[in-house]
């Protein structure tokens, strides 16, 4: 079998490309094939605010994105069908439109678009790879490839954010390298340029990207964080500056990339990167370091609790941040004198600390399950390629996402107190490896999260799917066990709001369940599950959702595939 020429087709392709407004569906093949779709001039392109979906992406990202591009490819994907994949964007009639279909939509003029189409065998097409030569020709995903976050999905608090406590462990690190009387001629920048920079005296002396992939090594999955870093390097006037990347895993060939003479790799002391796994042990040591070069030694609470209050404090400024665009210079700072004065004050305020410490520690442990079960399946997985794979994002995505809510879509029957216990139990082993089962039968395309939930647009028009497919890890096994569902939706309207049209996949004997059907009527609560003829006594709110069979959805979707 002949492997894809990939150059010399986007070359042919580029030459006989036809524009957008006169492609005729009718002469499109319905073969196994390449669709490219080219600007005419890239530095022409403009994004817009999308007018189709409440999940546009943001235009600065997308013009960001592209801007000082070599090539003028915006798509270039690997189909099963040209002609059904050319119609998504010459008709653009999708109610349920897929990711690349939303960015195509907020280009400004797509009539000065032209398309290409390569024709390739079904052996070509299994053998896959083809993806991976194109990141080999130009470095970084076309604009309409790359998953963009959405404009909703800025991250929630959360307890364990891997970029937060990549800047901690920085600053901590320079704080116990100085004297005291040199903390207020230092300070970090947060979310600005770069994921952080560190100041001296306004001057920037080291940039740094943060990336959380736990399961990608290779060097392409963070060529687009690299480029960000030398063309900022510039931007903010720092020549002199060092560049850092900092990962969850080692990357390999690093040495052989021209990155490298640019840019350092970060791990604390003397690693090459930082393991999810042992940050918080790194962290709580310089804490210590700072309590003995200052206040003498302490005991493990205090650090504890240092450690909560300085997670707290630069956490809650990257979620402001994402939020608020627009803040003022002085808002993206945060002093070195100001981390020194919030470590020695952080014993006092003990109640609330520790309750976020709990919080921590749970939250901690969910992202950690997570993380070694993603690393297991991975490990176990047989395709040939990981570029279209949703679970080589899913770390990443999961940064975003508030788990104490998504516990509760999962499963509206937990109960989650005020420290978060009963987070864990959702997440646990065997519920995060249904969750895998799922998600890595999905096309990239149609899957979305935002700072609540992951779920999946109903592309294929399935009426029992209503607007979206959401994966849960309700099980109904027993008779009550729908009540019980039921139940815990009825007394929490965040569920009701996010459940609202969707479909919920469950484990259960049923196909289905409409919600809109049943009649559940409950006097008192400690009565749930006694069926009275009172409508008035309703529990159910003025809304609908289907449950669906889990194992008929991961069925119809191996069959897409």
């Amino acid at each position: 079998m002949d492997r894809v020429d990939i150059a010399h087709q986007i070359e042919t392709s580029k030459k006989n490309a036809v524009l957008q407004k006169k492609v005729d569906l009718s002469k499109i093949s319905n073969s196994f094939g390449i669709l490219i779709i080219f600007a005419d001039n890239i530095d022409n392109v403009l994004f817009k605010k999308s007018e189709v979906s409440d999940n546009g992406v943001d235009t600065y990202l997308l013009n960001e994105y592209i801007r000082g591009q070599s090539n003028n490819i915006l798509y270039f994907k690997v189909v099963k069908n040209l002609k059904l994949e050319t119609r998504k964007f010459i008709k653009q009639t999708s109610k349920k439109p897929s990711k690349p279909e939303i960015i195509f939509s907020q280009i400004s003029n797509v009539s000065k678009l032209s398309f290409g189409f390569v024709e390739i065998t079904e052996d070509q097409y299994h053998y896959g790879g083809i993806m991976e030569r194109f990141l080999e020709l130009y470095n970084k995903y076309p604009v309409m490839n790359k998953q963009f976050k959405s404009n909703d999905a800025a991250p929630s608090w959360n307890g364990f954010n891997f970029q937060g406590f990549v800047t901690i462990l920085r600053t901590l690190e320079h704080i116990n390298r100085l004297p005291e009387s040199e903390y207020a001629n230092y300070s970090v920048e947060i979310e600005r340029y770069e994921d952080f920079i560190i100041y001296q005296n306004d001057i920037p002396q080291e940039l740094f990207q943060v990336k959380a992939y736990v399961t990608e090594k290779k060097i392409s999955a963070y060529s687009e964080a690299c480029e960000k870093l030398m063309n900022h390097k510039g931007q903010v006037g720092a020549l002199n500056a060092d560049c850092y990347l900092s990962t969850a895993a080692p990357i390999t060939e690093w040495d052989e990339s021209a990155f490298s003479k640019e840019i350092k790799l970060y791990g604390y002391k003397l690693g090459s990167f930082v393991n999810t796994i042992d940050i918080v042990t790194h962290i709580k040591k310089e804490i210590t370091i700072f309590f003995e070069n200052i206040e003498g030694k302490h005991g493990q609470l205090e650090v504890d609790i240092a450690f909560a209050c300085i997670s707290r404090i630069v956490i809650d400024k990257i979620d402001y941040l994402h939020h608020h665009r627009n803040a003022s210079d002085k808002e993206y700072r945060i002093l070195f004198s100001e981390i020194a004065n919030l470590l020695k004050k952080a014993a006092v305020e003990t109640y609330d600390h520790q309750i976020f410490f709990t919080k921590l520690k749970i939250d901690e442990k969910v992202l950690l399950n997570l993380d070694t079960e993603l690393l297991a399946w991975c490990s176990d997985c047989d395709k040939d390629s990981c570029s279209y794979c949703p679970l080589n994002d899913l770390r990443e995505s999961f940064e975003s996402i508030n788990r104490e809510t998504y516990a509760k879509i999962l499963d509206p029957t937990v109960i989650i107190d005020e420290s978060g216990v009963g987070v864990a139990e959702v997440f646990s082993g065997p519920r995060i490896q249904d969750m895998f089962e799922i998600l890595e039968n999905i096309d990239l395309d149609i899957l979305f999260y935002d700072n609540q939930h992951i779920y999946i647009v109903n592309e294929r028009g399935f009426s029992d799917y209503l607007e979206k497919i959401i994966p849960s890890s309700i099980k109904i096994k027993r008779g009550n066990g729908l009540t019980r569902v039921l139940g815990g939706i009825q007394k929490d309207t965040q569920i009701q709001k996010i459940y609202a049209n969707s479909a919920v996949t469950a484990e259960m004997s049923d196909e289905i369940v409409e919600y809109k059907k049943q009649k559940v009527y409950v006097i008192p609560e400690s009565s749930l599950g006694r069926s009275l003829e009172n409508e008035k006594l309703s529990i159910s709110p003025d809304f609908n959702f289907n449950l669906i069979n889990r194992n008929t959805f991961l069925k119809r979707s191996l069959e897409n595939e």
